[in-house]
């Protein structure tokens, strides 16, 4: 006879003898009863069926899917071979699926977390955690119940605390505002950086210095063409500044029959000291000065002792500059001279040329003594133009007769 074993038999014992069951009728037997080989259960153990069919104790189970709409909880494993779905998933041991895992939280160690696929919003251990469900898609890590430690945006990375990295780091560029570069190495606190290829510094002209840098901001100024640097009251610059010389004393021993004796170094009657036994010398008058050669009108003793003292030299810069560095004379490297006013290149001179970027007034004649060239010009009876202004093309010569307003003569004949 066909006994439908799907109905769950326990509890209960028997009132109708089992030999008078029908497919309608149900017996409930006692659990030893109906499976007299089960045996106790223990703690935590449920009632599965095995592979064979038979009941059996277990402390894990193994199904299809696992979706509940509560939390799941297990000391061991939960395994499934489709989806395992449900609140929150906590368990010491593993979770196993071939499927989905999905849950608002999974709580472990994380230790054997491979090949897994999850939509959790969060992934918390201790006080630190992982959370994706910011509402502008970023990635935050907080680290022992710091927050923000690290957010990850489509624009990049922010790091509220001290990144450390051991190895190398490769960039391409970085952006920096307000930020203080610390050197904690052993080597007197110094910043090295490798390579033979320079050093990129900010560039500006002098309108675009920092306001109240700090000591030490240093830059490259485009008007002076120099590195200049900020010490604390006033921008120094390196390169173009003009040195003290150092007076050079010479002493000569007269031959009593000589009155021309050679200088150390060329210099004139007025740039040289000459004192004779401690008495100061006139210059032209007790003495004359050609290049390096000294002349007295009278002849010296031997006995006398001469002793010079050069108190010019010369000395070399290749820039000159008002207190502001907004107007400045500057001599190129090769060899090229630019005046600039007001922060404005006005002119460049060359070795054969002088090329002017602003307009030249002159109050008396202008003398030619080449061909003046221009490049040529057609204009309108209306176009812009101050009186006196003069300009030609293939056709015509152009005069501005009055404020915007030109009149023009052909060009006839010929060669």
């Amino acid at each position: 006879m066909s006994i439908n074993h799907t109905k769950l038999l326990s509890g209960r014992a028997q009132v109708v003898p089992y030999a008078n069951l029908t497919a309608d009728r149900y017996q409930f037997l006692a659990l030893g009863q109906a499976e007299p080989n089960l045996g106790p259960g223990a703690n935590n153990s449920i009632l599965t069926i095995s592979t064979n069919n038979t009941r059996v104790w277990s402390n894990s189970i193994t199904l299809s899917s696992i979706s509940v709409s509560g939390n799941i909880t297990a000391n061991g494993l939960i395994s499934a071979t489709g989806n395992v779905t449900g609140g929150n998933l906590r368990t010491s041991g593993l979770v196993s699926a071939t499927g989905n895992i999905t849950g608002n939280f999974i709580l472990g160690n994380g230790s054997q977390l491979t090949g897994i696929i999850t939509s959790v919003s969060n992934v918390v251990n201790g006080g630190s955690n992982l959370n994706i469900a910011t509402a502008n898609a970023n990635v935050t890590i907080s680290v022992s119940t710091v927050g923000n430690v690290a957010v990850f945006s489509p624009t990049g990375v922010k790091v509220s605390g001290t990144m450390s990295v051991s190895g190398n780091v490769n960039i391409a560029n970085i952006s920096i505002v307000n930020t203080t570069f610390t050197s904690t190495d052993s080597n007197g606190n110094l910043i090295l950086f490798a390579g033979s290829g320079g050093i990129g510094i900010p560039a500006g002209n002098t309108s675009q210095r920092p306001v109240s840098p700090p000591i030490g901001v240093t830059r490259f100024n485009t008007i002076t063409n120099s590195i200049e640097t900020w010490d604390g009251a006033a921008w120094v610059t390196s390169g173009n500044s003009i040195t003290p010389g150092t007076i050079v004393d010479q002493q000569i021993t007269p031959d009593g029959v000589s009155n021309s004796y050679l200088l150390v170094q060329p210099s004139t009657a007025a740039g040289i000291l000459v004192a004779i036994n401690g008495v100061n010398q006139v210059p032209t008058l007790s003495y004359t000065v050609t290049g390096d050669t000294i002349t007295f009108s009278q002849i010296p003793m031997s006995s006398d002792i001469i002793d010079i003292r050069f108190i010019t030299y010369l000395t070399s810069i290749s820039s000159l500059s008002n207190y502001s560095g907004n107007s400045v004379v500057n001599i190129t490297p090769s060899g090229n001279i630019q005046f600039t006013t007001a922060n404005n290149l006005f002119a460049t001179m060359t070795d054969s040329s002088f090329n002017v970027n602003y307009p030249v007034s002159a109050a008396g004649n202008v003398t030619i003594g080449g061909l003046l060239t221009s490049p040529q010009q057609t204009k309108a009876a209306n176009d812009p133009g101050t009186v006196g202004q003069i300009c030609w093309d293939s056709n015509y010569i152009y005069v501005c007769t009055a404020s915007n307003t030109w009149k023009r003569t052909g060009l006839t004949g010929g060669y």
